[in-house]
């Protein structure tokens, strides 16, 4: 009796090995077969990855646009330095009052720059000249003395107004004042126009006083519209320096003082109000103030 109890022991264990080396065999096959699946993937994902046309994926055009972005900054911040440079090359800033421009119909061309002047500016003068130049969209080239050909804007060494040089050079000198700043940086080339044109509006005069840190441009503006009429008015803008930032702190502008003519080719009659002369050119008349 003990000798068959000890072979059904014997024989339940033997069935017990042999299951759990079915289920060991049946993890060591799934786990091969989930390997191998696995390589498999990614030999078909490196593959991908190598036969990956990148060009497509990254487009050319940004590549291009990318690679435009990066020098506008090195542009911008090389500029940048230049201009840091140049403040502490500049002359200092010194009470003065000077004529900047001026119409002088005793001398042909008659519009004359005071370039003399322009060799001894400082950096916010140039600054605060920058300011104004991009008020009048004519670039009319204008004279020194020496009846040499030159500009407001070549004068000033900014280009012309709203170029990257230019835009660059007054964002730096302007980045403290919010109100003028966002001006700046919307700065877009105006159409050119020149004095000679049907319609046209050119500067007169510019004049500069420096007192203290306080740098102060009058300026007057002429505007022409065909044979119809000729207008004019007077500004005085007032800038405050600070080290190496400027700020507009003031700006006061006069009223139109027009003048029509009649006739004239457009047959355009004068406003209400304008009175001729006796020379066909017609003028607002003013009321007396009653006392």
């Amino acid at each position: 009796m003990k000798k068959i109890c000890l072979l059904i022991l014997i024989l339940l264990c033997s069935c017990q090995q042999k299951k759990f080396e079915q289920k060991e065999n049946t993890k060591i096959d799934s786990t091969s077969k989930e390997h191998n699946t696995s390589e498999e993937n990614i030999e078909v994902d490196s593959k991908k990855f190598i036969g990956t046309n990148w060009f497509k994926v990254f487009k050319t055009d940004t590549i291009i646009a990318s690679e435009m972005y990066w020098k506008k900054i090195i542009e911008k911040d090389s500029l940048i330095k230049i201009f840091k440079a140049d403040f502490f090359k500049s002359p200092p800033l010194k009470d003065k009052k000077v004529k900047f421009f001026w119409y002088d119909n005793q001398v042909d061309p008659g519009t004359l720059i005071n370039k003399e002047y322009c060799k001894t500016m400082s950096e916010p003068e140039r600054a605060a000249l920058g300011f104004v130049a991009k008020l009048s969209n004519t670039f009319d080239t204008y004279y020194d003395k020496g009846n040499k050909s030159c500009s407001i804007h070549i004068a000033l060494n900014l280009d012309y107004p709203c170029s990257k040089k230019y835009k660059y050079f007054m964002q730096y000198w302007f980045r403290n004042d919010t109100k003028y700043l966002n001006s700046i940086n919307n700065c877009s080339p105006v159409q050119e126009t020149f004095a000679g044109s049907s319609n046209f509006d050119a500067f007169n005069e510019i004049s500069i006083t420096v007192k203290g840190n306080n740098i102060f441009i009058d300026y007057e503006i002429g505007e022409s519209g065909r044979d119809i009429r000729h207008c004019k008015w007077n500004s005085k803008i007032s800038f405050l320096v600070d080290k190496d930032n400027i700020k507009v702190i003031d700006w006061k502008e006069s009223e139109e003082d027009c003048e029509y003519y009649y006739p004239n080719y457009s047959d355009h009659l004068p406003p209400p109000g304008y009175k001729d002369d006796g020379t066909g050119t017609y003028r607002l008349v003013k009321k007396s103030k009653k006392k």
